[in-house]
């Protein structure tokens, strides 16, 4: 099976930023550097992966756009000119 890109479904792999940036440890728990630590995690992260996909849950309203940290991960792609893809379900 090809993607649209010619990737291999199989080469492909999805890396979720929430089981990588521990934002209750580095917040709240304050076992690490605070939100500098947090965004310079996922901007690191973010360049070496190279792309964005983002998951919406309607067109109309989703609610990925009404929370902080989505909007951070949207600037930070425009900022470093990291390509972003919004996909919906079926």
């Amino acid at each position: 099976l090809d993607t649209e890109e010619g990737t291999r479904a199989e080469d492909v792999f999805l890396f979720m930023c929430f089981f990588v940036n521990n934002q209750y440890r580095i917040l709240v728990d304050k076992t690490m550097m605070g939100a500098d630590v947090l965004g310079a995690t996922f901007e690191s992260q973010l360049l070496r992966i190279g792309r964005v996909i983002a998951i919406l849950d309607t067109w109309k309203s989703p609610t990925y756009l009404t929370r902080i940290w989505t909007i951070f991960e949207q600037s930070c792609a425009i900022r470093m000119d990291i390509p972003v893809t919004m996909i919906l379900p079926p």
